[in-house]
């Protein structure tokens, strides 16, 4: 193994490294190869890390900048802060909070068991049993998520975000009101967000703006704030008001089985058991349903029109 002497690894590392009882190999920049440390008692600090680091242990901040390799961290249980990260960040047992920057907002994530991916980190990023919150600006690629018990902030996700069991809000910059769901079975697509988002059992509110794909929920316990919906809407067994944007009153919806597109609703829109799709485009004036508990307001239809049962689209 090829030896250096302590000044001139020094000299080769542009950041401080503090660390106890290493049993691994360690390499930093200008030095190509990976970094492996255990049991790191004080922080350690590297900068332009070009291959894997490896970490397992970490009893104090980690602080990383421009990683460009992937990043594995196990039981971490002081903050670890990242800056341009390239490759992929795997982290298991995260205690406390992950701040990585181009993303502008702290992430805090206990028990990541996947990849995380954010804007200037182009791999994926799974998290798994987040405990508080996991703040991310700029999402490239996909982020895969199950039990979140804090909330989740996100500007410009580009990827898809798949979500599985959300007790805290999720919200979504760009997205400018809050969706409450839970066990969502369907894929939520809004503008910003060029893939999927699949979500489970989330108790507090989504908030989402300008979505231009389609929405599936199933068991919607909480309201869903839409603003803006381009494309249909796919509810089933929504619980509360589902209050959609340029849509400027609540929309209530239980038990949709088809598709729900809306466009440009200026008043309240309440339906139950609906059983095929409803396309509404500009509606002024009141709607009433049967099996609908409260009015539909269409525009271009300036009197009320009452309906019991509708098995088929409505337009």
């Amino acid at each position: 193994m090829l030896q250096v002497s302590a000044a001139s690894l020094r000299a080769r590392l542009k950041g401080p490294l503090t660390v106890d009882k290493i049993k691994g190999p360690l390499t930093v920049d200008k030095i190509k190869g990976p970094l492996t440390v255990d049991k790191i008692k004080v922080p350690l600090t590297v900068d332009k890390i070009k291959g894997p680091l490896t970490v397992d242990k970490i009893k104090g901040p980690l602080t990383v900048d421009k990683i460009k390799g992937p990043l594995t961290v196990d039981k971490i249980k002081g903050p670890l802060t990242v800056d341009k990260i390239k490759g992929p960040l795997t982290v298991d047992k995260i205690k406390v909070p992950l701040t990585v920057d181009k993303i502008k907002v702290p992430l805090t994530v206990d028990k990541i068991k996947g990849p995380l991916t954010v804007d200037k980190i182009k791999v994926p990023l799974t998290v798994d049993k987040i405990k508080v919150p996991l703040t991310v600006d700029k999402i490239k690629g996909p982020l895969t998520v199950d039990k979140i018990k804090g909330p989740l902030t996100v500007d410009k996700i580009k990827g898809p975000l798949t979500v599985d069991k959300i007790k805290v809000p999720l919200t979504v910059d760009k997205i400018k009101v809050p969706l409450t769901v839970d066990k969502i079975k369907g894929p939520l697509t809004v503008d910003k967000i060029k893939g999927p988002l699949t979500v489970d059992k989330i108790k507090v509110p989504l908030t989402v703006d300008k979505i231009k794909g389609p929405l599936t929920v199933d068991k919607i316990k909480g309201p869903l704030t839409v603003d803006k919906i381009k494309g249909p809407l796919t509810v089933d067994k929504i619980k509360v008001p589902l209050t959609v944007d340029k849509i400027k009153v609540p929309l209530t919806v239980d038990k949709i089985k088809g598709p729900l597109t809306v466009d440009k609703i200026k008043g309240p829109l309440t339906v139950d058991k609906i059983k095929g799709p409803l396309t509404v485009d500009k509606i002024k004036g009141p709607l009433t349903v049967d099996k609908i508990k409260v009015p539909l307001t269409v525009d271009k239809i300036k009197v009320p029109l009452t309906v019991d049962k509708i098995k088929g689209p409505f337009d």
